[in-house]
C-alpha cells in the first residue's frame, strides 16, 4: 500500500513540477526574445536617427550586444562597414540580405532564420535614406532548450514534491486512520448513548451515520437479549435446584444460591471464577464430575453427603463450531425423596412384622386346636388367646388404615372456631375408664379464653393418643395434667404431663417414627401399635404447629403443643 502511495506522489509531483516547468521555460523564452527585440529596435531607432553613416557606425561601436546576437551593417554599394560575427556568419547573413527583396522595402520585421533543435535564430533587415542597410540576426534557445536548461530543477522539485505529497498523504491517511479507530473505540458509547456524537471530519461523519443506525439495531438486540438474560438470571436463582455452570478450564462460570446451600458453602463468598474444588470438595463429586468432565459425556450420579442426598446431572456444552466450552452442573436435593422411600421400605417391613406376629399365633394355636392334640380343659384358653391375636390384628389393621387417610381429614372447609376447654373435657372423659383402672388422676387447667381456629377432629385424635400414652405409660396412682394457655397473641399452647415411666434421650429422636415403640417388652401397653406418635406428630403438621419433648427415665413426660391463632374471633362461636 504505502509504495503504490509512494508512486503516485512522486508521478503526481513529477507532473506538476513538469508542468509548470513548461510554463516557465514558455514565459523565460518570450519573455527572453521581447527583451532582445526591445534591445535591438532601440539601436534600430538610434541608428535612424544619425545624420550619416559614420555616426551610425560610431553607434554600433559603442552598443554591446548579446554574444548570441550578429550585427552587420552594408553601405549602399554592399560593402561590409561592421560587423561582430566572423566572416563566413557575416558572408552568409549578406547574401541573404543582398537575394531578399526586403532590401528595397525601408523596413522589416523579423523573421525566422533558421530553426534548430536547441535554437532558433531570427532575421530583421532596415535599409537607410543614403541606402545603407543593417542585418540583425538574434539567437535564442528554443522551447526544448529551454526545458532541458531547467530538467535538473524539475528533477529536485519532483523529489521534493513527491516527499512531501507522501508524507502529506500517509499524514492524512494516519489522521484519517486514527479518526476512524477512534470513531470505533467509541462504538460502545454509540450502543449505550443515542444522543452520542463526536467531532469528525466530513468523510467520517458518512460513517458515524452508518455506525449510528448499526449501534441502534445492536441496542436493541442488547435490551432483547438483557431482558432475556434478566428474566433467565432470575428464573435460574429462584430454582430450588442447584446449577452450576463450568467452563473449560474448570473456573465456575455462573452458580444460583441454591447450589450454594445444597453443596453446603457459605452464601457470603462470590464463588464465581474459582475452581470448582474450592466449592465442594466431596471425593465422591468431584470424581463423577472429572469423569463427565475428561470424556466430555454427559452423566447422572446420586451421591449422599453431609446428611443430604443429592441427584447430579452432568450435561457437556459444546459452542457453536462443535469446541467443548464446559460443563453444566443440575443438582436436585432427593434427600426428602430417599427419606421417603427408606420410611416406605421400613414402613412395609414394620406392617409385614406387625402383622405376621398375630397372624402366626392365631395359625399356631389353630393347628393345635385343629390336630386334637389340646386338651379339653385348655381348648378355651387356646380360644381366648386367638382371639386377643384377631383383636390386636383388628387394632394393628384399624391404625394402619387410619394412617392411610391422615390426609383425607384435613379438609379446609371443616376448620372452625373451636372450645379447646370443651373438646379436652369430652377426651379426658372417654378416657376415665382406663385412668380408673390403674388409680391415676386426671388433671385439667383451661384458660380464661380456649377458642383456637382449628381442625376438631385433628386436634381429638393427637391429644386422645397423647392421654392414651399418658395413661398406659404411668406408674399405679400417678398423675395426668393438660394445661391450656391462650394468653399469647399469636399461638395457643397445650401441655400434657404425666408422672410415667419417661423416655430415654436416645427414644425421643425417634418416638415419631412409625412402628417405633420405647417400651420394646410392651409391658405397659400389649395393645401399643407403635403409631400413636407418628399419628400425632402428623396431625400437629398438619395444624401447622409444633411438638416439643422433655422427659427423662422414672420422672415423667411432658409434651408441649404449640398452634397458630387464626380465626379465633369468628362469630360461629
Amino acid at each position: 500500500m504505502n509504495e503504490k502511495i509512494r508512486r503516485f506522489s512522486f508521478l503526481m509531483a513529477f507532473m506538476v513540477a513538469f508542468i509548470f516547468q513548461i510554463s516557465a521555460s514558455l514565459d523565460y523564452h518570450n519573455r527572453g526574445i521581447r527583451y532582445n527585440e526591445k534591445s535591438l529596435e532601440a539601436l534600430t531607432g538610434n541608428l535612424k536617427k544619425a545624420d550619416n553613416e559614420a555616426a551610425r557606425l560610431h553607434q554600433l561601436n559603442l552598443h554591446a550586444t548579446d554574444k548570441d546576437d550578429n550585427l552587420v551593417y552594408l553601405n549602399g554599394e554592399g560593402e561590409v562597414l561592421y560587423t561582430n560575427s566572423l566572416s563566413k556568419r557575416t558572408d552568409a547573413l549578406t547574401d541573404y540580405a543582398k537575394k531578399s527583396p526586403l532590401k528595397e522595402r525601408t523596413s522589416a520585421g523579423w523573421e525566422v532564420y533558421h530553426k534548430g533543435f536547441l535554437e532558433t535564430q531570427y532575421i530583421q533587415t532596415t535599409v537607410f535614406e543614403d541606402g545603407g542597410m543593417l542585418i540583425i540576426l538574434m539567437a535564442h534557445d528554443s522551447m526544448m532548450a529551454s526545458t532541458f536548461h531547467y530538467l535538473s530543477y524539475t528533477i529536485i522539485a519532483t523529489v521534493a514534491g513527491g516527499m512531501a505529497l507522501y508524507l502529506l498523504i500517509l499524514y492524512r491517511m494516519e489522521r484519517e486512520e486514527e479518526e476512524g479507530v477512534f470513531l470505533i473505540q467509541n462504538y460502545r458509547h454509540y450502543v449505550q448513548d443515542p444522543e452520542f456524537k463526536l467531532e469528525l471530519s466530513p468523510l467520517h461523519e458518512t460513517y458515524e451515520e452508518a455506525l449510528k443506525k448499526e449501534a441502534s439495531r445492536e441496542r436493541h438486540q442488547l435490551e432483547s437479549l438483557t431482558s432475556r438474560l434478566t428474566g433467565l438470571n432470575d428464573m435460574v436463582e429462584n430454582m430450588t435446584e442447584g446449577v452450576i455452570l463450568v467452563g473449560e478450564d474448570r473456573k465456575i462460570l455462573s452458580i444460583n444460591e441454591a447450589a450454594v446451600k445444597l453443596l453446603n458453602a457459605s452464601l457470603y463468598i462470590n464463588f464465581q471464577g474459582k475452581d470448582l474444588l474450592y466449592l465442594c470438595r466431596e471425593r465422591n463429586f468431584y470424581d463423577a464430575f472429572s469423569r463427565a468432565f475428561d470424556n466430555q459425556k454427559d452423566d447422572m450420579q446420586k451421591i449422599a453427603m453431609e446428611g443430604v442426598v443429592i441427584k447430579f446431572f452432568f450435561d457437556p456444552i459444546f459452542n457453536e463450531v462443535g469446541a467443548f466450552y464446559g460443563m453444566l452442573i443440575l443438582m436436585i436435593d432427593e434427600t426428602q425423596q430417599s427419606l421417603a422411600e427408606r420410611s416406605r421400605r421400613e414402613f412395609t417391613s414394620n406392617v409385614t412384622h406387625e402383622l405376621k406376629t398375630p397372624l402366626t399365633s392365631i395359625s399356631g394355636y389353630a393347628e393345635l386346636l385343629r390336630s386334637g392334640m389340646v386338651a379339653e380343659e385348655d381348648r378355651n384358653k387356646f380360644l381366648d388367646i386367638i382371639l386377643d391375636e384377631s383383636n390386636k390384628l383388628f387394632e394393628l389393621i384399624n391404625a394402619i388404615i387410619s394412617m392411610s387417610r391422615l390426609e383425607e381429614k384435613n379438609r379446609p372447609e371443616e376448620y372452625r372456631v373451636v372450645d379447646m376447654e370443651v373438646l379436652v373435657k369430652d377426651v379426658l372423659k372417654s378416657y376415665e375408664p382406663d385412668a380408673a383402672a390403674k388409680d391415676i388422676h386426671l388433671g385439667f387447667q383451661p384458660d380464661r379464653d380456649n377458642r383456637l381456629y382449628t381442625h376438631p377432629d385433628l386436634m381429638r385424635e393427637l391429644i386422645g393418643n397423647l392421654v392414651d400414652n399418658a395413661i398406659a405409660y404411668n406408674v399405679k396412682g400417678g398423675n395426668v395434667r393438660i394445661v391450656l394457655d391462650g394468653k399469647d397473641e399469636s399461638s395457643f399452647v397445650v401441655t400434657i404431663q404425666d408422672t410415667g415411666i419417661g423416655i430415654s434421650y436416645d427414644d425421643q429422636r425417634r418416638i415419631f417414627e412409625r412402628f417405633y415403640m420405647a417400651d420394646k417388652s410392651r409391658s405397659y401397653n400389649e395393645k401399643s401399635t407403635g403409631l400413636g406418635l407418628a399419628i400425632v406428630k402428623h396431625n400437629v403438621d398438619s395444624l401447622k404447629g409444633t411438638i416439643d419433648v422433655k422427659s427423662q427415665l422414672r420422672h415423667g413426660s411432658t409434651f408441649r403443643l404449640r398452634f397458630p391463632k387464626k380465626g379465633i374471633y369468628s362469630s360461629k362461636l
